[in-house]
């Protein structure tokens, strides 16, 4: 019979996809250029400080899973190395910056220092309990030379440090209360036990003050807790008058122990309440007490589940919601007298 040659799958690919092009361009033709005209005003709507940078060491240990991943590795503050030159390079590119060493683990975490007539908590490392805990973790310590450590890296890398405190320890929890009952209303009661924050703070003070090359910085400043606010809170859900109670005690832990120390810096800020924005909970906070400067955090991408995050990462319409949080800052902030910025 005759000859048949055979065209190659490539050539019938390329001659469809110029087929489907054709067919296009006739079916929509382009849209005509839209022009934009940017006017571009000489004034200044906001400035920031130059440290206005953030990044956090989290307290999870490589036992944390998600979602059925266990992710976090050896990175939490605990065991990250901060030795690593790809670390230290990364941060000192972006110097000045601020660590917040902080996350859920904190408001249990307790500190292995000791002062005269006073004992230490007993230091043991976190231990997995999903069942009976509050996140899924019990106990939690900061050893001294762990802490020295941090400090040494961010003197080197160029950050300062933003210390997120232990509010939960002194309080007592609900009986009855879980992680997998999943309460809507579980709680902690009583009183912030100062007693291990103001040995860190008085170790802070006399490392920072140790000759002219000190073991430790002065930090940029302290958070009381990490998410204990109201109805958002993680479990632990505390009253606004009540919480701004501890945080006055806080600062004047603060002013009492850096008193007359002019000649070593100023003390540190005092940052709070570093939870999610609730206005109607932020107001009477914010009225009760006045940080420095007032934090909250925002979960625009959720906590690490969300699906299609790619698509919602490029989406400006999606990535929008972030003035609906930014308007509710701006509604808490000026129904107080709070002078920090948020």
């Amino acid at each position: 019979g005759p000859h048949v040659k055979m065209a190659s799958p490539w050539s019938c690919r390329r001659v469809m996809v110029a087929a489907l092009l054709a067919f296009c361009a006739r079916a929509a033709p382009p849209k005509p250029p839209v022009k934009v005209r940017v006017a571009v005003e000489a004034s200044v709507v906001n400035t920031v400080a130059d440290n206005f940078l953030c990044f956090t060491l989290d307290w999870w240990p490589s036992n944390k899973c998600d979602y059925g991943t266990c992710a976090w590795g050896q990175s939490s503050v605990l065991t990250v190395d901060l030795d690593s030159s790809r670390l230290n390079h990364a941060v000192r590119a972006m110097s000045p910056i601020v660590l917040r060493v902080g996350g859920s683990l904190s408001d249990l975490v307790t500190y292995d220092i000791e002062e005269p007539g006073v004992k230490a908590p007993p230091c043991r490392p976190f231990k997995l309990d999903t069942a009976g805990s509050r996140i899924g973790f019990l106990d939690g310590c900061l050893t001294k030379s762990r802490y020295a450590q941090v400090h040494s890296f961010c003197k080197n890398a160029g950050c300062s440090i933003l210390f997120v405190l232990n509010a939960l320890i002194g309080r007592t929890r609900m009986d009855g209360c879980c992680r997998e009952c999943r309460r809507k209303w579980c709680n902690y009661t009583g009183r912030w036990d100062t007693a291990n924050t103001k040995a860190l703070l008085r170790h802070t003070f006399a490392g920072a003050s140790d000759g002219p090359d000190p073991e430790l910085q002065i930090p940029y400043g302290f958070e009381l807790g990490n998410e204990l606010c109201g109805p958002k809170g993680l479990q632990a859900k505390l009253e606004p008058a009540a919480y701004a109670q501890d945080y006055a005690r806080l600062r004047t832990l603060i002013e009492k122990i850096w008193a007359g120390a002019s000649g070593h810096g100023a003390p540190p800020h005092v940052l709070g309440p570093a939870c999610e924005m609730q206005p109607e909970w932020y107001k009477p906070f914010l009225r009760a007490f006045q940080p420095d400067a007032v934090t909250h955090h925002a979960y625009l991408l959720g906590s690490g589940r969300m699906d299609s995050l790619r698509e919602k990462v490029l989406d400006p319409d999606y990535l929008n919601r972030a003035l609906w949080l930014a308007n509710n800052a701006s509604e808490a902030l000026r129904a107080t007298p709070a002078k920090g910025r948020s």
